[in-house]
């Protein structure tokens, strides 16, 4: 029953998503290999676009956006130091970019395949998973392996609105 449930929910979805005035926003999603549930919840996240960012500077915007995408930073100071605090924003953005880095960025599963074979990194995203998760060809574990996809998520998230930047 809760497939069912959750095939209903899905075709449905993919029905507000086939509305022609997301057809911009799937150009871009393309490139980056979404599936449908990430297409919905960023959707939601970022329409509409224009309007959302209208007044604002581009970089003033980027971290908007980032904080719409659940992965915007706070920093607190107190006399001495300074430090940054957890990620704010929404956190269901957040775990659908997280879930993308490790099913898709991870795994190498939305990246062009070598004629040997063998993924190549073909974004930025993908270099800079490359560069946080390995050490020496061996990848990393646990607060080092989570560090690296909290960086890519980010990552994933400025190369987004850029992309939907140039898109306006």
């Amino acid at each position: 029953m809760w497939h069912q449930s959750e095939a209903m929910v899905e075709q449905e979805l993919l029905s507000y998503l086939n509305l022609p005035e997301f057809d911009c926003y799937h150009r871009v999603f393309d490139k980056f290999g979404f599936g449908c549930r990430e297409r919905g919840w960023l959707l939601t996240r970022c329409v509409p676009f224009d309007e959302m960012f209208k007044c604002l500077p581009k970089s003033k915007a980027m971290r908007r956006f980032r904080q719409l995408c659940g992965l915007g930073a706070t920093q607190v100071q107190s006399g001495k130091a300074d430090t940054r605090s957890s990620f704010t924003g929404s956190k269901e953005a957040r775990s659908v970019l997280h879930q993308f880095v490790v099913r898709a960025v991870e795994r190498g599963t939305h990246r062009e395949q070598k004629p040997g074979g063998g993924a190549i990194a073909t974004t930025p995203y993908d270099c800079h998973w490359v560069t946080r998760a390995y050490h020496k060809g061996n990848k990393v574990s646990g607060a080092a392996l989570k560090a690296a996809r909290n960086a890519t998520s980010r990552k994933l998230a400025e190369t987004l609105f850029k992309a939907l930047w140039d898109m306006r």
